[in-house]
């Protein structure tokens, strides 16, 4: 009966044991891999996101300085401008250091990651200065001038 198995070709236990543990090591590297690299994708997105924010609403308050007649500004720099169009409700922006945003008087939420935020006027007062710095290390700095003087 010895003499019968001799001769057949396979595998032992032992070596598909080694096999099973080595593919089992390989997979679990291979997944370690893929969840890293979702991570690193999905925090990439989240600042790609914040930037795109500060710089709409850079823009935004931007657009609206062009469009007014006054600015106020408690100190400069200040974490809060309001601007006062020629006719209509003044709009005030303001950072909150609490929550990193920067939000708009109606309540809306114009960008989020922000460390710091300020506003100065310059120029007698008819120019707004804005610094915005990401959470991220990432800073926007832009100005607008009234083209209207009251």
């Amino acid at each position: 009966m010895k003499g019968r198995f001799r001769d057949q070709r396979g595998y032992t236990m032992v070596e598909l044991l080694v096999g099973l543990l080595v593919g089992t090591i390989v997979l679990f590297a291979v997944a370690d891999l893929e969840i890293t690299a979702w991570r690193n994708r999905r925090a990439e997105e989240q600042r790609f996101t914040q930037r795109a924010e500060a710089v709409l609403a850079a823009d935004q308050i931007v657009a609206r300085v062009r469009e007014a007649r006054v600015l106020t500004v408690p100190g400069s720099p200040a974490v809060e401008v309001t601007i006062h169009p020629g006719a209509g409700v003044p709009v005030t922006y303001r950072f909150d250091q609490a929550a990193g945003t920067l939000i708009r008087s109606d309540g809306r939420i114009l960008a989020s990651g922000v460390a710091s935020a300020a506003f100065a006027a310059v120029d007698g007062g008819r120019t707004l200065r804005l610094t915005l710095q990401m959470q991220e290390g990432y800073t926007l700095r832009t100005q607008a001038t009234l083209r209207s003087v009251p």
